[in-house]
């Protein structure tokens, strides 16, 4: 026996509140008797990866005085002596006169080495000419050098004597490297109208103007990640025409200092990684840095390195733990550091940032600022007598640029 309802727009089916999905699916009738549940909560589906910028900020920001800093490096100063391509050959003999692609770079009363680890003394530079003089050391004789071939002499050691007038090794330090920035300055802004404002305040029913407010800050720290890692420093025109500087990142910055770049496939990353590693190695003793790639290829280096290693060792043991959270070379840790919004679904990030690794020396990078970032509000015509505005208007705005110190520290791989 069923229960039969004197009319068919009375009953569940047709007993939907306004704005019912079911009854727009459907074509059912809705009713102002009942209200629509709605979940007060809005839930936060973004993407919360911002490590890198909690790994930035744990440096203090330095405060500069304008939008635009320069700063210099002092990188090793010696350097090999490079000879080019020999036109002729050089014969064996206690004094050579060689051609050198750097006679800048070459002092008399100098050691040098030659490829076959033989030393002489260096004893004339003529930079007009771009050749040293070179002398064997006492009952021994300098190779010969091939015509068709380059070699590089290890640029050893000063000499001195006893008894000399003079100290021919002058040194003074040249070869500075100048590096500058600009500063960006950054904003975002969220606007309200003042009835708008009104009903949210009182007939809201989720969380919706606190979540906006949230989502806004959160687009604001994402413009500065994305500029912390790949802006191009230089000048844009706004859309009044204004002009302004844009800030230098990681990755040009790097592009244009020259750090160690390599590519790997998904086979050999270990292998890629550990070359990187040591290539671009300046730091001393326990020397940390950190690894930035998408998580996908962070599993890719875990399973690489771990996976050979797995070894059950219980009935029911059916977990393969795969986790890896930093690599130790001995003199070098990589701190792994996933990067979810190198993702080219993100919309932060060119499609090939999905495929590449960084390596960075952490230490070296330094956060800059004209001013920190605020977040303020204009209120409307009701709130504010300065104002005929009849919206409320609230922003957060800054500035951020950096510092890359020795940018060869760091280094790049690119995955095929």
């Amino acid at each position: 026996m069923y229960f039969t309802f004197p009319s068919a727009a009375l009953g569940n089916i047709n007993l939907n509140a306004p704005g019912s999905n079911y009854a727009a699916d459907f074509g059912k009738e809705t009713t102002k008797q009942i209200a629509l549940q709605i979940q007060k909560m809005i839930f936060d589906a973004s993407p919360q990866d911002y490590m890198d910028l909690a790994i930035l900020n744990m440096q203090k920001a330095e405060n500069v005085k304008g939008d635009e800093f320069s700063y210099f490096e002092a990188p090793w100063q010696r350097k090999a002596l490079v000879t080019p391509v020999l036109s002729s050959n050089i014969t064996a003999a206690t004094t050579q006169t060689i051609p050198v692609l750097n006679p800048t770079e070459a002092v008399v009363d100098t050691v040098i080495d030659y490829p076959t680890e033989v030393k002489g003394s260096i004893t004339a530079v003529d930079v007009n000419s771009s050749t040293i003089t070179v002398r064997s050391l006492t009952g021994q004789t300098l190779p010969a050098l091939s015509s068709g071939s380059a070699y590089i002499f290890a640029n050893s050691s000063s000499i001195d004597g006893d008894g000399t007038t003079n100290i021919t090794q002058a040194y003074r330090l040249t070869d500075l490297i100048e590096r500058y920035n600009y500063v960006q300055m950054f904003a975002r802004r969220t606007d309200f109208g003042r009835m708008e404002m009104f009903k949210y305040q009182n007939l809201a029913t989720t969380d919706y103007v606190t979540m906006n407010r949230t989502k806004m800050i959160e687009q604001f720290r994402t413009d500065l990640a994305n500029s912390y890692w790949n802006g191009e420093k230089g000048e844009a025109t706004l859309s009044n025409g204004t002009k302004v500087k844009t800030m230098s990142g990681l990755y040009p910055a790097m592009i244009k200092a020259g750090s160690y770049r390599s590519t790997a496939s998904a086979s050999n990353l270990l292998e890629a990684i550990k070359t990187a590693a040591f290539r671009s190695r300046y730091g001393t003793g326990n020397y940390v840095r950190f690894l930035y790639a998408v998580p996908e290829l962070l599993d890719d280096i875990a399973t690489e390195v771990k996976q050979p290693l797995i070894r059950y060792q219980a009935a029911g043991d059916n977990g393969a733990d795969l986790q890896l959270d930093y690599i130790s070379l001995g003199t070098s840790k990589l701190v792994m550091v996933p990067m979810q919004r190198f993702e080219a679904k993100s919309g932060c990030f060119p499609a090939s940032f999905e495929k590449r690794i960084f390596i960075l020396d952490q230490a070296s990078i330094k956060p800059c600022v004209a001013w920190n970032y605020r977040i303020g509000k204009i209120g409307h015509r009701g709130e504010n007598p300065n104002t005929l505005n009849n919206y409320s208007t609230e922003y957060i705005e800054g500035t951020l640029s950096m510092k890359f110190q020795n940018p060869l520290g760091s280094a790049i791989i690119d995955v095929q």
